[in-house]
């Protein structure tokens, strides 16, 4: 990368992109992406992509929608299942699919929470005799 004609960019929250102000070439052959080593470490970015989204939301004004959480969720599992062949990969290919899915679901689910929030209820004190 030639750091003279190219920088991240994107929105301020989670979509960082690579912008270029000259000519851009396609790689040969595949280029791999192991974005997450484990398990463990793919389920704990869910926490911190579902605070960058709720405040992404939050700044565009947008309200939860049942619908829409639940058609997102079924829509990402399809795109990474059927579409995008992850099938063919077997185990990892379900549990990405199903992992993106529910980390879709999670993200819109905390807009629900966030606009449905209450105040925990006051403890009573109960007087012992």
């Amino acid at each position: 990368m030639n750091r003279a004609k190219a920088r991240w960019g994107g929105d301020a929250f989670v979509h960082e992109k690579m912008e270029c102000s000259g000519p851009v070439k396609r790689l040969q052959g595949d280029l791999h992406h192991y974005s997450f080593p484990t398990l463990a470490s793919h389920v704990a970015k869910i926490n911190p992509f579902t605070e960058l989204f709720l405040r992404q939301q939050q700044a565009r004004g947008r309200r939860f929608n049942s619908v829409s959480a639940v058609f997102r969720a079924c829509w990402r599992f399809f795109r990474g299942y059927v579409i995008k062949a992850g099938f063919l990969d077997g185990y990892p290919g379900l549990y990405i699919a199903v992992a993106n899915a529910f980390g879709v679901f999670v993200r819109y689910s905390s807009l629900y929470e966030d606009q449905h929030r209450m105040p925990p209820p006051a403890l009573e004190r109960k007087e012992h005799p």
